[in-house]
């Protein structure tokens, strides 16, 4: 299968993933302090504290290196190219349109149509933007 790629998907992946350094499907990021290590767990060291504040923040609110996001868009994008009804994509049609959607991750779709040999990506970014 050809991926082709439309201007406005090359647009949005672009800002997708300079939006910041680190994705964040929230609007606040959150910050603890020395006060804060009998609360939820962490230790007093400030090595402890920064490695459970990055842990919880990519297990409970979503965040991951822009680099992660990189490496789960490229593998996205070989897989459609090798195998676009492969099952960890979701594939799914879109009601009332032509276009499907197939997931990088919980929450970055793509959106996409399938015509012949192929693939006109036309859309990305999270659920809310894309649909």
């Amino acid at each position: 299968m050809k991926l082709i790629p439309s201007r406005k998907f090359v647009s949005e992946a672009q800002k997708f993933l300079k939006k910041n350094p680190l994705y964040n499907r929230f609007a606040k990021t959150p910050h603890f302090s020395a006060g804060d290590e009998g609360k939820a767990g962490f230790q007093a060291s400030p090595e402890a504290s920064s490695k459970a504040v990055e842990s919880l923040r990519e297990k409970t609110l979503g965040f991951q290196p822009r680099e992660a996001y990189k490496v789960k868009l490229e593998k996205t994008l070989n897989l459609l190219r090798s195998n676009y009804r492969h099952p960890s994509l979701r594939l799914h049609k879109l009601s009332g349109t032509g276009n499907h959607s197939v997931s990088v991750d919980k929450s970055v779709r793509i959106i996409l149509n399938l015509e012949g040999e192929n693939i006109f990506l036309l859309r990305i970014g999270t659920h809310d933007e894309v649909y």
